[in-house]
């Protein structure tokens, strides 16, 4: 029988003190974590404004413009979020040694370059090359192909 003098027993979920530990507990996971999640932000982003260089752009611009490169992987080429590699620009003066991935609409490669900027807007490309990632083949557009 039901006694009406007896409490009745509350969901764990309309417990005050699961909540204010529920909440405590994330605030202290997410205070603990706001550093990484920070660098992670910072570097992501540092990634993608290093794809948009113009001297990345313009090595793009270059091997989607070779024939040999349309036929293996097709137009347009888009840009890969992982660039490697090393730039340094100091009053506009600079050198640029990078690898980008591209994909196109018929494959993947890799633009691989090493340019000089002296002075001005413009950059020399020393080295570009673009890597098909089916075949292996290395398609030279300046410079001699470096051993990989």
């Amino acid at each position: 029988m039901h006694d009406p003098h007896r409490r009745r027993q509350r969901p764990w979920y309309e417990s005050p003190w699961t909540w204010i530990i529920g909440c405590g507990g994330c605030s202290c996971l997410l205070l603990i974590l706001s550093p990484f999640l920070l660098v992670g932000g910072v570097g992501v982003g540092a990634l993608g404004s290093l794809r948009n260089l113009d001297v990345v752009k313009d090595a793009v611009q270059l091997a989607e413009a070779d024939e040999r490169v349309q036929a293996a992987l097709g137009t347009p080429l888009e840009r890969g979020w992982l660039p490697q590699g090393s730039i340094n620009l100091t009053n506009g003066e600079g050198e640029a040694d990078m690898s980008i991935p591209v994909e196109g609409p018929k494959g993947k490669g890799v633009v691989h370059f090493q340019a000089v900027q002296n002075g001005g807007d413009s950059w020399r490309f020393d080295i570009l090359e673009v890597e098909i990632e089916a075949t292996g083949e290395i398609i030279v557009l300046a410079g001699q192909t470096e051993p990989r």
